[in-house]
């Protein structure tokens, strides 16, 4: 329920911003310009009481929030995409890391075609050069268990 709506009504300004959010101007201003420098839970309650209001700015602070979240690179080697349940794992991790509220994730998803331990272990090593972690669905072999290493 916006707190600001009818025709009478004035659009939410920064004070009345502040003060819904009970923090000071100064900070919802810094939540706008430099989030980086606002602890998290504050940043969200600003969010919060932004929508509440139907805060005109909204775009903003959600803009300034995600980009003040920690950024993860995930990588993910799964099997063959023609097979429906890794097709759908796929599909299922896109969505989690595009919607995932507390950091930013980074999805690179491989779907291997040829599972053979050369090629996994290769597209391992190629992955562990831009992600921060990897997770993979292989056969235990030799060559994956070393390119893990």
């Amino acid at each position: 329920m916006k707190l600001f709506e009818g025709k009478d009504m004035k659009r939410p300004t920064i004070p009345d911003l502040a003060e819904a959010a009970g923090v000071s101007i100064s900070t919802v201003n810094r939540v706008l310009n430099n989030p980086e420098s606002v602890r998290k839970p504050t940043r969200d309650r600003v969010h919060h009481a932004a929508e509440e209001l139907g805060f005109y700015g909204l775009g903003v602070i959600e803009h300034s929030v995600r980009k003040s979240r920690a950024t993860y690179k995930l990588g993910v080697l799964l099997q063959q995409e023609s097979r429906t349940f890794y097709h759908n794992l796929g599909k299922a991790l896109h969505t989690a890391a595009e919607t995932y509220p507390d950091a930013n994730i980074k999805l690179t998803l491989i779907h291997l075609e040829d599972l053979s331990p050369d090629n996994v272990s290769n597209a391992l090593l190629e992955l562990s050069e831009t992600c921060d972690s990897i997770a993979l669905v292989a056969a235990q072999h030799p060559l994956v268990a070393q390119a893990i290493q």
